[in-house]
């Protein structure tokens, strides 16, 4: 019988030096990381009879756990998940290989170590992957039904063919990150062309207007009776206007695309900053004659870079008065939901139809339609304010309709979720 058994161990030794040899042989071949974790599961399967197994990847820097390959009889493949209190993540945690019964796995439950699953296991085993001495994620085999199926044995087998899988972990982790930089790079190249487009193209427009009418004033000042001076006043003052604030997002977008934009949040009271940037708009609301009702409360406390938010609600009510007809209203209000404050920019304007809506952040389908007094823009001010919400930890929602109104939202932190 002992023969039969070294014999049988030897057997499982040469099939798992094979195995080793061909994962590793196939990490510089087309194979995927699901494809090399399937290999493995079917050729690990020749040895044991095991019915559930998957491999875990631990990204560290977003601290998540993802499943590239998952088989289970009872479980569907999970989607990505937070870094929580499972099982999984306590393999993770400890680095260390666990060879876990039902009375163990109990213990760690009823210890608050880990949380329970929704179906209970007779056996667990994890194995942790590495990559230069730092944890990459687990190796996991379980068994719902038989008794001390999962032992010493099967432990060192998983422990084995652990390293190559590692190996191909670190080669898909490599080509994502190239293709990712790649990736970026393109989207950088992208934004630039379009950005040297906005500046040759936005910006010269307002000063071709500017140096017009200077040159009409230059040129016939004395034969310009006082309504052809005031129309030629408004104007400079609206190309003026439209000048600086182009330049302003131009000079935001270029510091926040190359890293220079600091981010400083601290606690805000919304009310204060909203009618800061209300006051700069009074003049632009009364002559459309649009009332803007301001239903913020004093007691709304946020955490958010100042500067940022600033800029946000200055796109956003500029923005809705825009495309507001004269005599129409703008509502500004907003609503608690959990550790999070949204905010929302309401009017009675125009509209926009799905199309729009999907190119409204997108650089390279920048486009800007005229307001209903023909008011111009760059279309930039946009592309901002989603770049400065997801940097205070927000999302940004739109909801329009043709002829109706469109409200634009966004979440930003409660202050009180820090205290």
């Amino acid at each position: 019988m002992a023969i039969l058994r070294e014999k049988s161990l030897n057997k499982n030794q040469e099939i798992i030096k094979n195995t080793n040899l061909k994962i590793l042989q196939a990490i510089n071949s087309t194979y995927s990381l699901e494809e090399i974790c399937d290999y493995l599961y079917k050729t690990v399967k020749e040895i044991i009879d095991i019915k559930n197994f998957y491999v875990a990847i631990y990204d560290k820097l977003n601290h998540s756990l993802s499943f590239p390959y998952y088989i289970d009889e009872y479980n569907t493949k999970p989607i990505k998940r937070k870094f929580g209190n499972g099982l999984t993540e306590y393999v993770i945690k400890t680095k260390e290989i666990l060879l876990l019964n039902d009375k163990i796995i109990d213990e760690k439950i009823s210890e608050g170590i880990i949380v329970p699953s929704n179906i209970s296991v007779k056996g667990w085993l994890g194995v942790p992957l590495f990559i230069h001495d730092d944890i990459a994620g687990a190796i996991v085999i379980k068994e719902y039904q038989r008794e001390n199926f999962l032992d010493d044995n099967i432990k060192q087998i998983i422990e084995l063919v652990s390293y190559p899988i590692s190996r191909v972990i670190e080669r898909a982790i490599i080509d994502q990150t190239r293709k990712n930089f790649t990736q970026k790079l393109q989207e950088l190249n992208n934004s630039k062309d379009k950005f040297f487009s906005i500046i040759s193209h936005d910006l010269k427009s307002p000063f071709n207007s500017i140096l017009g009418f200077t040159e009409i004033l230059k040129e016939q000042n004395e034969s310009l009776t006082k309504e052809d001076l005031q129309q030629i006043y408004d104007s400079l003052y609206n190309s003026a206007r439209k000048t600086f604030n182009l330049l302003n997002n131009l000079l935001q977008y270029s510091r926040f695309q190359t890293g220079l934009e600091e981010f400083n949040p601290s606690e805000i009271n919304l009310l204060d900053v909203v009618e800061e940037n209300l006051a700069l708009f009074e003049g632009a609301a009364l002559k459309k004659q649009i009332k803007i009702i301001n239903n913020i409360n004093n007691n709304s406390l946020i955490y958010a870079d100042k500067e940022m938010l600033n800029s946000i609600l200055r796109n956003l009510i500029n923005n809705a008065i825009k495309f507001t007809y004269p005599g129409g209203q703008v509502f500004i209000y907003s609503l608690v939901n959990d550790n999070y404050m949204k905010i929302s920019v309401k009017d009675s304007g125009v509209g926009m139809d799905i199309e729009t809506i999907n190119n409204l952040f997108k650089l390279e389908s920048k486009k800007s339609n005229p307001g209903t007094n023909k008011e111009e823009g760059t279309g930039l001010g946009l592309i901002l304010v989603k770049e400065f919400v997801e940097r205070n930890g927000g999302k940004i929602f739109v909801d329009s309709k043709i002829g109706v109104g469109s409200e634009f939202s966004f979440t930003v932190k409660s202050y009180n979720s820090y205290n």
